[in-house]
């Protein structure tokens, strides 16, 4: 791996420890750089991770509190050292427990009467996470997603564990999942794990292009995706407009069934 290829890794590691973990930037690379040498005293994490030594002093107790790194004493010295990384994955259950036990008092807090948004605009990386999120926390169970994918290149802009972590939510909940896709790459891969992935997906013939945008339907929504410049994306919350638009997709859908 090259010097410049090993860069652009680690700096992927380090957003998703502050996106997934909510580590800040400093504690994302304090963290990384722990990975990366081993036994270490302070100091040394300090210059690898190119932070002022006091930051690392203040920052390396939260991280031994979480137990995400562990330390000991040699020859006069304090070695930090990070024994397992599972511990990442035993904190982030202890943040998600904590986030349920206040749902709660949050709901109570909230106006009741307050009027809700009908129409929610999302825009760029982040905007494609929280707009899967709210797509799959939209369906209750029984329902199902509908889909009309038309960007061939969505996976050019959309990170591949996005991908990942929106499916894997999607099969927790047994979210059956119908798509009707424009014949390219990006959609023959899909259709080739439907069996595995709880989804059924059919092919618009040659000469049914779609411009660079999805549809999703789902729970009386519909959320509109483009992904040609950058990611926009907008959720309608609307019955009517959601039955029209399944009115449409099960008639391409049916016009679709193989014979």
């Amino acid at each position: 791996m090259s010097k410049l290829v090993n860069i652009s890794h680690k700096n992927t590691l380090m957003k998703r420890l502050v996106a997934d973990m909510g580590f800040s930037d400093k504690k994302a690379q304090i963290y990384i750089s722990l990975l990366e040498l081993g036994e270490v005293t302070a100091s040394l994490i300090a210059k690898s991770a190119g932070i002022k030594r006091t930051t690392v002093y203040n920052i390396l107790p939260e991280l031994l509190q979480e137990g995400l790194i562990n330390k000991y004493k040699s020859a006069k010295k304090t070695l930090f050292f990070i024994e397992d990384t599972r511990g990442l994955v035993a904190r982030l259950e202890e943040r998600k427990s904590g986030i349920l036990e206040i749902i709660p008092e949050l709901d109570k807090l909230q106006l009741t009467k307050t009027v809700r948004p009908r129409i929610v605009q999302y825009e760029g990386s982040d905007g494609i996470i929280q707009l899967y999120r709210d797509v799959i926390d939209s369906i209750q169970p029984g329902e199902e997603l509908l889909s009309i994918v038309g960007a061939n290149y969505a996976n050019e802009i959309m990170p591949y564990h996005v991908i990942e972590h929106y499916s894997a939510m999607r099969l927790k909940k047994r979210i059956p999942h119908r798509i009707i896709g424009t014949d390219n790459d990006f959609i023959k891969e899909f259709k080739e794990k439907d069996k595995d992935e709880l989804r059924e997906t059919r092919i618009l013939p040659e000469g049914n292009e779609l411009i660079g945008s999805d549809i999703r339907i789902f729970g009386n929504k519909v959320a509109l995706l483009s992904f040609k410049d950058g990611f926009i994306g907008t959720i309608i919350d609307s019955d009517d407009l959601y039955k029209l638009n399944k009115i449409m997709f099960e008639r391409v859908w049916k016009s679709l069934e193989e014979k």
